[in-house]
């Protein structure tokens, strides 16, 4: 009898543990990225935040692309890139974000309002972006926008101290 009533106990826990839900990914943390050659390359650093595990905001920094678009929109730098986020399932997300091409005087070439998907990998520690880009003058108008740039990135994780060389 002992034995009939175990068997049933590990079939009964081995399916509750099949049955549980997919793992559900947050999105919360800093991810170093980068953009698809295909759509130009260039490498970022995103900060997610967000009070709940739906919603948030969101912070980037390009690291080495330009923001000179040539002749008549010739910024030197990207304003700091800021933006929205909200979850659409259990590992996926949209999101839009906006920068601004200045000069060293803060004087704006443009606008650039990036919007997308993000998809979390089953481990939750890479993505894939899907993105649309809109560039816009600064009299409103959209003079340009492309859809189809893939990026992808890597949670950033704790990792031990160096040693120092001896």
């Amino acid at each position: 009898m002992k034995r009939v009533l175990l068997i049933a106990v590990l079939v009964f826990v081995g399916a509750v543990a099949y049955a549980a839900p997919p793992k559900s990914c947050d999105l919360h943390g800093t991810w170093v990225g980068e953009v698809d050659e295909s759509a130009g390359g260039g490498k970022w650093l995103a900060t997610y935040h967000g009070r709940t595990r739906t919603k948030g905001t969101l912070e980037l920094q390009f690291l080495d692309v330009s923001a000179n678009l040539g002749p008549p929109f010739d910024a030197e730098r990207f304003s700091p890139t800021k933006g929205v986020w909200e979850r659409t399932g259990r590992r996926s997300y949209v999101y839009t974000m906006v920068t601004y091409g200045v000069d060293s005087l803060g004087y704006t070439y443009y606008s650039a309002e990036n919007t997308g998907t993000i998809v979390l990998s089953e481990d939750c520690n890479s993505m894939t972006v899907d993105a649309c880009l809109e560039y816009i003058a600064p009299n409103g108008t959209p003079f340009f926008c492309v859809c189809g740039a893939t990026a992808t990135a890597t949670r950033l994780e704790l990792q031990e101290p160096c040693a120092p060389l001896q």
